[in-house]
């Protein structure tokens, strides 16, 4: 959350029909979104901005901007003749979004016969509505179907794509889990999927976005850990990399104006697992002068008004960052994913905005929820948005990497 500054977001009350309707504009979501969630969703982003958020045009496009221009410019002044060598300025990529939608609902009927049936509440003309405590009930349902939408939407720019086809569910997953799934992991392409991709279409251009450094022997029987040597592939994984990225992997990132792009480790769940594991070996080994697996804490509030440390492996002084948001899709998968991708820090760009519900008028609403009155949805409340989003690589000389599924054995 971006400190001394509030937003409020103010919804447009009116009567759709026999629906009593709550609207939210797009301008105003979208920068809650960018205040609060986008650059500074999770510990991790905050900390470090792996990601790097692109913005949104007034064409329907999401816009990567970056500065180019000729390194030589320096020359002899030999005389007063006017020789440039060349010119600056900001370049630009533009992408194309691809669309999403959420709608879901929550009836008040499963509130009967139950512990929270106190929050139903009969009016004068015997009406049922619903009392002081079942009002903040349904605001908390509301403020979590935002954020779960605004986290579900960093899911499909890491993971869409990643897990569709033929694929193994846990035992005993429930028909209506796994026909979400199937919806939901199809939007899109994240920016996983985005690197495996471009290896498909240029196989010798692109070898180092996915090129196996993660083998079979480094996982366990179950699939499901990562019992490699960290410290090996981590080795292997830079000595793999274009030389870009070699480079600055070894002076600590890349400078720029105002600000350095640092090198951070991308990796799996299960590869911290391999780092964790490899940092207590280490801690029982025969001494070293320089330990290559080193910890730091950051401090992430807890939500109870006070912060708990938060611990980051690092291997060389270059942190590991666990990519949770597969598991927002792996999580109903018999398998388990691992992958790991050595990059900069802002070279991945991602695109996410709230869009406008398509409507006659344009009245740009970007979330719409509702309370119907019709017998046949009564007591039902509907929850509808549509949102935007692109991924984006800003230079694949700048990330190197390996993923693969294992299934238990």
């Amino acid at each position: 959350m971006i400190p001394n500054e509030q937003f409020l977001i103010k919804p447009d009350f009116t009567d759709v029909g026999s629906a009593a309707t709550m609207e939210f504009q797009v301008g105003s979501v979208n920068a809650l979104a960018d205040a609060q969630y986008n650059s500074h969703l999770g510990a991790y982003q905050s900390a470090y901005g792996m990601y790097n958020y692109m913005r949104f045009n007034s064409t329907g496009e999401y816009v990567m901007h970056y500065p180019t221009g000729p390194s030589l410019v320096i020359q002899p002044h030999n005389s007063c003749a006017w020789t440039p060598q060349g010119e600056f300025r900001m370049a630009q990529k533009s992408i194309s979004p691809y669309r999403m939608k959420v709608n879901v609902e929550q009836c008040y009927d499963e509130l009967f016969d139950s512990t929270f049936e106190r929050f139903i509440e009969y009016g004068s003309s015997d009406s049922v509505g619903m009392s002081e405590g079942g009002v903040a009930l349904t605001d908390k349902l509301t403020r979590l179907i935002l954020d779960s939408t605004t986290l579900g939407a960093r899911a499909t720019l890491t993971a869409g794509g990643l897990f569709t086809g033929a694929m193994s569910f846990t035992d005993n997953l429930p028909t209506s889990i796994r026909d979400a799934f199937t919806r939901s992991a199809a939007v899109g392409q994240g920016w996983i999927t985005a690197l495996r991709a471009l290896k498909v279409q240029d196989s010798a251009k692109y070898a180092h976005l996915d090129d196996g450094l993660i083998v079979n022997g480094d996982i366990s029987q179950d699939g499901e850990e990562f019992t490699g040597d960290i410290i090996a592939r981590f080795d292997a994984r830079v000595a793999a990399s274009p030389k870009k990225l070699r480079s600055a992997v070894r002076n600590g990132g890349r400078g720029g104006f105002g600000g350095r792009n640092i090198p951070v480790w991308m990796v799996s769940p299960s590869m911290i697992g391999g780092a964790y594991d490899a940092y207590l070996d280490q801690g029982v080994a025969t001494a070293t002068n320089r330990p290559r697996i080193t910890t730091s804490e950051l401090l992430v509030a807890n939500g109870r008004g006070g912060t708990t440390p938060l611990t980051i492996y690092m291997i060389d002084s270059i942190p590991l960052i666990p990519v949770q948001e597969v598991e927002v899709f792996s999580e109903y998968l018999s398998g388990t994913p691992h992958f790991e991708y050595l990059t900069l820090t802002g070279v991945i760009q991602l695109g996410g905005s709230f869009g406008a519900i398509p409507e006659r008028g344009g009245a740009n609403v970007a979330v719409r929820i509702q309370r119907s009155t019709r017998n046949e949805d009564l007591g039902k409340t509907t929850y509808l948005s549509h949102m935007l989003g692109a991924v984006g690589i800003n230079d694949t000389d700048y990330i190197s990497g390996s993923y693969r599924f294992n299934e238990p054995s």
